[in-house]
């Protein structure tokens, strides 16, 4: 009998010991797991008062699908302010909001908005869309817009730009390429369409001096 203590006692330690590698697995499990989790709940209360703000001017914000990635604690985010009552004052008080720097897409088309908010978006270097149509912009805050690193969409459509503006464009914007640009009802002409073609290879323009409207070839 005294000689199956020492075994039982061994088997007693294995268990310990395997049970003390397993509680601090899981401790560090939730090491990793515990601050993602904090992580994301404070990146979605900030979303929820960009929202809420955006709200207040009858607009949204939010996160598409496939916009938080845990691993990289990168959060992508939405704010819809089309046809909303949002001129440069208002589109002020969205740009101190905490989520804004995390804005991938922005739609200020039909708003009171001028040159004066377009200075603001450089706080948002990951956005890749950026709809400006019917707005009051003009070329001057071209220069603002053709800083954003991410950019690949820009709708300008009823706007005063102008092929002074396209030259600005191209010559802020250097070879950061360019998706898609809309320039329907604008005062840029086929000359402005042809430097932007020249300037970005692979760029589709929406324009009536475009052989085909998704197409850039003359």
């Amino acid at each position: 009998m005294s000689e199956d203590i020492p075994n039982i006692q061994a088997e007693e330690i294995g268990c310990r010991r395997v049970l003390l590698i397993g509680l601090l697995s899981i401790a560090g499990l939730l090491v990793l797991v515990l601050p993602r989790q904090l992580w994301v709940k404070r990146e979605l209360a900030s979303v929820h008062q960009l929202a809420e703000e955006a709200r207040r001017y009858g607009g949204t914000a939010g996160v598409p699908p496939g916009g938080i990635n845990c691993s990289e604690r990168e959060i992508g985010v939405i704010l819809e302010l089309g046809n909303a009552d949002v001129g440069d004052e208002e589109f002020a008080s969205l740009a101190l909001m905490r989520s804004f720097k995390d804005l991938i897409a922005l739609d200020l088309s039909d708003t009171r908005i001028t040159d004066k908010s377009l200075e603001l978006l450089g706080k948002a270097s990951d956005l890749a869309l950026l709809n400006l149509s019917r707005t009051r912009i003009t070329d001057e805050g071209l220069e603002s817009i053709a800083r954003l690193p991410k950019l690949g969409s820009l709708y300008l459509a009823g706007t005063a730009v102008t092929d002074r503006g396209m030259d600005i464009l191209v010559k802020t914007r250097g070879s950061r390429p360019l998706g898609n640009i809309d320039l329907i009802d604008t005062k840029v002409t086929a000359d402005g369409v042809r430097k932007l073609s020249k300037a970005f290879k692979s760029l589709v323009i929406e324009h009536p001096a475009a052989v085909h409207p998704s197409s850039n070839k003359q």
